[in-house]
């Protein structure tokens, strides 16, 4: 698997990519361009086919968006996996995500990805879902 870092060309992809998986509330090419060309912000791109979404700042960094257009193939892993090394290496300790409760497969990819539940916001999706709020603790690795 081919994980490279995105550049101002992916924008178009990345909008696809994130209306293929996420139809109910993409994000648009001027999003992704934005966020390609902040430094704060990380965006991972598999083989054309996936993409992760990072937000890097000071000690702290938070998963924005996992997708991936072929589901069980490993690609969320292998995205989140690589998340974790570029947000140490940025000097971040722990790394957060928000999930619905309701997205059984992100649920269960993030808790075999080590994060564990450390709080909730009630009724924070359009749909009525409570998002889980989740870390992972970088410098305790997958211990």
């Amino acid at each position: 698997m081919s994980i490279r870092r995105a550049t101002e060309d992916d924008a178009v992809l990345l909008a696809k990519l994130h209306g293929t998986v996420f139809p109910d509330g993409p994000w648009d090419e001027a999003f992704w361009r934005g966020a390609i060309a902040s430094s704060h912000d990380l965006i991972l791109v598999l083989e054309d086919r996936a993409f992760i979404a990072l937000r890097l700042i000071g000690p702290e960094a938070e998963i924005l968006t996992v997708g991936t257009t072929l589901p069980g193939k490993g690609d969320g892993m292998a995205l989140v996996e690589e998340a974790k090394l570029r947000a140490l290496a940025a000097g971040a300790q722990r790394l957060f995500l928000e999930v619905s409760i309701a997205n059984k497969a992100a649920l269960g990819l993030y808790g075999k990805a080590g994060f564990a539940r450390v709080g909730n916001r009630p009724n924070y999706y359009s749909d009525g879902s409570d998002a889980a709020i989740m870390r992972f603790d970088l410098a305790q690795g997958d211990e």
